[in-house]
């Protein structure tokens, strides 16, 4: 097998870093412990999952995203109570996002 083009294992592992925890990529330089960015990479698979949304750079991702994130700067460090919170403040943008 051949391999053209070029290699990088940054890159490669940047990426893989990213599939294991989605939050990441829509992390602007904050600074959170790894426990607390694989907490909020659950809180956001878990509703972009019920939702059917995708993991990508998407504007409904990105805005669940974003305040999974604000609400980890205010404290908020469990998966559970981030998913919960997250649906709650976001029902009035998000009509399907009642946290039934």
């Amino acid at each position: 097998m051949a391999f053209s083009g070029t290699f990088s294992v940054q890159q490669t592992r940047d990426e893989l870093y990213e599939a294991i925890m989605p939050i990441r990529g829509f992390l602007s330089g904050q600074g959170f412990e790894p426990e607390v960015v694989r907490q909020m990479s659950l809180a956001l698979e878990t509703i972009c999952w019920k939702f059917g949304m995708k993991l990508t750079e998407d504007p409904a991702t990105r805005v669940v995203a974003l305040k999974i994130i604000e609400l980890a700067e205010r404290g908020v460090h469990d998966a559970p109570t981030l998913t919960e919170m997250t649906l709650k403040e976001l029902k009035h943008y998000l009509p399907f996002a009642e946290s039934n």
